[in-house]
């Protein structure tokens, strides 16, 4: 490593690295130490050093075609003097491009002018617009990389003991994108079993957690029976939305056992639990009540739903609705393991009981079935 290879280094860590450097992965493509290397600079960092053989300041033994790290592993990617001698360096700037965090940082420096140093070959130089080029090679080849700045170092001397040498460092700096919007059904349905409501797990698609809330206000139920107490989460939500919205309104959630910490929501002046599946529920316990709103959040099977949806069909006040939960395993894989599940459920229901439609309002409110419950907004008409 010559000495302008080593200040342009410097450059960049302390224009755009040094803060919270400790907590930061940093990998140096290129690491062998031939006169120097950048680990000093980075030394507070979380230094990796790959090389394609094993030596000095080599962490990693491995090919810059093919680093053998996870996407989206490094704050930091670093190679210095090394794409001169890569005969196809622009296979490695991608794979830097690959292991480089949305929002991190990439530093590239090879000379634009310099006899011949083969280390093993010595194949290219690189001038101001080859770093705008890689952009665009980077951008082709998937990558929301952008280059934030590049330079060629024709200022700095280099030192008596390298000679008369004018290497005239060329040095591009890319940041990737942040800004990237990627998520799918089955992100979401990763992250819906970690949304909790005071504390507690509610398994519940943040989408229905804002259409719930509406569709509340707008019944205004004085009773809600939710089949399948879970965690407890959503009987929290359910009743805290119930506390606000009517002076009387109540929460019966149903389940079959008792989750460990679930009796906290007994401490809840709107809830009342009760246990033994909804087929044991008595449905003496809706006598007084002019307003109900039934959820089944149950088993979600086809047959347990079906059997839901006949024993409450006639809770459910006119106006109201049946909300079947879940349809949505179908669409992320599961339909076999549920028999179908609720859609199955449902469209065997709604053929031969016309009480009940569809209520596309909800279904569709923020695209058609953009809900976990696809179909599964009952509304009672009659």
């Amino acid at each position: 490593m010559h000495y302008s290879a080593y200040n342009n280094a410097q450059r960049f860590y302390h224009k755009y690295c040094e803060q919270n450097i400790e907590n930061k992965k940093v990998l140096d493509v290129g690491s062998y130490d031939v006169n120097g290397t950048m680990k000093p600079i980075f030394e507070r960092a979380q230094y990796i050093g790959l090389d394609m053989e094993g030596g000095p300041n080599v962490d990693v033994v491995g090919s810059s075609h093919e680093i053998p790290f996870k996407d989206n592993y490094f704050d930091i990617v670093i190679s210095s003097s090394c794409f001169e001698h890569d005969d196809m360096f622009w296979v490695s700037f991608n794979e830097m491009c690959r292991v480089v965090k949305p929002g991190g940082l990439l530093y590239i420096q090879a000379p634009q002018n310099g006899p011949y140093h083969g280390w093993p070959g010595d194949n290219w130089r690189f001038y101001a617009d080859s770093w705008k080029a890689l952009e665009k090679w980077g951008r082709k080849s998937g990558y929301e990389i952008s280059l934030i700045e590049s330079y060629i170092d024709e200022t700095t001397p280099a030192p008596d003991y390298e000679g008369h040498r004018i290497w005239n460092d060329s040095v591009g700096i890319y940041r990737k994108r942040d800004e990237e919007v990627k998520f799918d059904l089955k992100s979401i349905e990763v992250g819906h079993h970690n949304i909790k409501y005071r504390g507690v797990k509610t398994l519940k698609c943040p989408f229905d957690y804002v259409t719930y809330q509406m569709i509340i206000n707008q019944i205004k139920p004085d009773l809600i029976i939710e089949i399948g107490t879970h965690y407890g989460g959503n009987a929290f939500y359910l009743a805290d939305i119930l506390s606000l919205i009517n002076d009387n309104g109540k929460l019966h959630t149903i389940d079959i056992d008792e989750y460990d910490g679930v009796e906290i929501l007994d401490k809840h002046p709107r809830i009342k639990r009760f246990l033994g599946g909804f087929e044991n529920y008595d449905l003496s316990n809706i006598k007084g009540f002019n307003k109900i709103l039934v959820i089944d959040d149950g088993s979600h099977v086809y047959e347990d739903v079906l059997k839901s949806l006949i024993r409450f069909k006639d809770v459910v006040s006119v106006d109201s609705y049946f909300i079947v939960e879940d349809g949505i395993l179908n669409e992320l894989g599961y339909s076999d393991r549920y028999n179908g599940g609720p859609l199955r459920a449902i469209n065997e229901f709604l053929e031969n009981n016309d009480q009940y439609v569809i209520d596309r309002t909800w279904c569709d409110f923020f695209g058609r079935n953009a809900t976990f419950n696809p179909n599964g907004f009952l509304k009672r008409v009659k």
